[in-house]
């Protein structure tokens, strides 16, 4: 049930982000509810319960729960949009493999949506946070940390995420 609502939700705002005009602060409460679901499955990685890369999932939601405090300082920027659109099309995308777990293409789509949302969605917040550092914002420290932390360390990400798409292209 939690499976589908997430999708449900993800949908929602891809199609909000898609055809809106600006992000509402109702839109930003409900990245907050979504990516609590994330953090639900995170916690079940963590307990053994799941299956996935935990660092990354700890870092990936992570960082994009700090950044729903940032989003409303910058709900007009271009930046922000793509954020909300690479954060949604990832989870859109990912999402159906929950749901039917023995689809090999329903996994495909699963691992090589990020090849694409990941470096959009990345370099997008490091501009948000970058943006933001001149409003005032909430932990602040801990979103200047997101420029490098993304420009830096998103490769790194990137990298792993590469060879996960690559395993599955292989026969």
């Amino acid at each position: 049930m939690l499976n589908e609502l997430a999708l449900a939700g993800w949908t929602g705002v891809l199609l909000h982000a898609t055809f809106g005009t600006t992000l509402s602060p109702d839109l930003v409460n409900a990245l907050v509810v979504l990516e609590c679901i994330c953090v639900v499955e995170v916690t079940r990685i963590a307990l053994g319960t799941a299956r996935g890369n935990l660092a990354m999932g700890v870092a990936v939601h992570a960082t994009r729960l700090l950044m729903t405090t940032v989003l409303p300082a910058v709900a007009h920027s271009r930046a922000a949009r793509l954020v909300v659109l690479a954060w949604a099309a990832t989870e859109v995308c990912r999402y159906p493999m929950f749901l039917r777990p023995h689809s090999a293409k329903l996994r495909a789509l699963r691992y090589i949506a990020p090849v694409l949302t990941f470096p959009v969605g990345a370099v997008a917040e490091a501009l948000c946070a970058y943006e933001a550092l001149s409003t005032r914002i909430p932990l602040r420290p801990l979103v200047t940390l997101v420029v490098p932390g993304n420009l830096v360390g998103g490769p790194l990400v990137y990298w792993a995420i590469l060879k996960r798409a690559a395993a599955l292209t292989r026969v």
